[in-house]
């Protein structure tokens, strides 16, 4: 069986544009375990601010060429490109759906090494560009909103549906859930802003500078300015209008022949809440 490899470009231990087209030059303090046969994926950052996969292929030569001194050796790594990985191949689109990854905080550190050896399901996740959907939207969803929300939708489901709901790994029933809590806590709410600052243009702006007015954090005593919030919502709102997300999600979902495969993979993978906020 062929060893799966993920070599990042950037590391300072790999050397291969100035040698050849064909071979890259590794430095590692120890044995290094990749051998002829192995499959490859390469690993870089963008010019995007993203972390990308970039090509795919097969080991063909694995030689030592010196030992520089007790703590270095140095290999030369010779290998043939299958080709580019152009589908759904950015860490932030794949994070949710790599087995290796959990720290959704900072993906590419799982990644951020001269080398790592990757397991079958992830190396052809990364090549197929396949994406786990109904993982991906509750994780960037839940992840992108603030500790205290994260922290209250989680209490939320357990006490309405038991500490038993999160062994079960069900993704479509959280996702329904999410937005349960996101329409009830956040949209009403904000939709109650931009109520609140037209009562105060309409009311209130000839006695006081409703520009100014907010409401104050108790733990670290920054305001938030009812204006801005509102303004915030409204920008939301609008772009709601435009692209119902819950619908693209469902139909995302439901056209996506991965689904039954991922859930089988992932039965036993933590849920992807980030949980370094805490």
């Amino acid at each position: 069986m062929p060893n799966y490899i993920c070599f990042y470009l950037g590391s300072n231990k790999i050397r291969g544009s100035l040698i050849s087209e064909d071979e890259l030059i590794l430095d590692s303090k120890r044995e290094i375990g990749i051998r002829e046969g192995d499959k490859f994926i390469t690993f870089l950052n963008n010019s995007y601010n993203d972390f990308q996969f970039k090509e795919y292929g097969l080991i063909t030569e694995v030689e030592f060429l010196k030992e520089s001194n007790e703590l270095l050796k140095t290999f030369r790594i010779k290998y043939k490109i299958f080709g580019d990985l152009k589908e759904n191949n950015l860490l932030s689109e794949l994070q949710y759906s790599l087995l290796r990854v959990y720290n959704y905080k900072k993906p590419y550190k799982h990644f951020a090494f001269s080398y790592v050896y990757l397991d079958e399901t992830d190396y052809n996740t990364i090549v197929e560009g396949r994406l786990f959907i109904s993982r991906t939207a509750f994780g960037k969803l839940i992840n992108s909103l603030p500790p205290l929300h994260i922290q209250n939708f989680i209490l939320t489901l357990i006490n309405s549906q038991g500490i038993h709901f999160f062994n079960n790994r069900d993704y479509i029933g959280a996702l329904k859930d999410l937005k349960t809590y996101i329409v009830e806590e956040i949209e009403n709410r904000g939709k109650f802003l931009i109520s609140t600052e037209t009562i105060l243009r309409e009311n209130f702006s000839q006695l006081l500078d409703v520009n100014e007015i907010g409401f104050c954090d108790s733990e670290d005593k920054r305001p938030d300015i009812i204006i801005k919030q509102a303004s915030l919502f409204r920008t939301l709102f609008g772009i709601s209008k435009e692209f119902n997300i819950w619908d693209m999600i469902e139909e995302g979902i439901s056209e996506n022949i991965n689904e039954e495969f991922f859930n089988k993979s992932f039965a036993k993978k933590d849920w992807p809440i980030n949980y370094e906020n805490y």
